[in-house]
């Protein structure tokens, strides 16, 4: 009977901690634009369109388990979307999805989150392909954690 409690304890253990749910409240933001399909850090060097610093009230909660990134504009739940790739190499996860632009939903969007779980930091980046431009946004103003 130990045995079967501690195997059922160890099994629901493994399976809380594995799951995870990272939560990114953003309140400043500094956007780039770079002409091709390029990483954060690419945009960023080859950027020929910089915002000054913008306040802005979004939050981001991304799902690993579920598989899902769901947004809010000011407190308002705009979306949830499915995550199309996870990879995690040590502490960085480099997630995909895939939107549409709301401005034309002709544009198929792939944005990029990559994510240091040690430093709990969050860059994103999105790549329009029919215009071949991507947009990067890095966050100053960052409150996150884990749920």
């Amino acid at each position: 009977m130990k045995n079967l409690t501690l195997t059922v304890f160890v099994i629901f253990f493994s399976f809380i901690t594995l799951s995870q749910t990272f939560v990114f409240d953003v309140k400043e933001i500094i956007s780039y634009k770079a002409k091709g399909d390029l990483s954060y850090n690419e945009t960023k060097q080859n950027s020929y369109w910089e915002t000054p610093l913008e306040p802005i009230d979004c939050k981001y909660e991304i799902n690993i388990d579920k598989k899902t990134s769901t947004f809010y504009h000011n407190g308002v739940k705009i979306n949830t979307l499915n995550i199309i790739e996870i990879n995690k190499n040590g502490d960085v996860y480099v997630i995909k999805i895939k939107d549409y632009n709301v401005f034309n939903p002709s544009d198929i969007i792939i944005t990029t989150y990559t994510i240091n779980v040690k430093e709990m930091s969050f860059y994103m980046s999105w790549f329009v392909p029919n215009t071949n431009v991507t947009r990067a946004q890095f966050h100053t103003k960052i409150k996150s954690y884990i749920k």
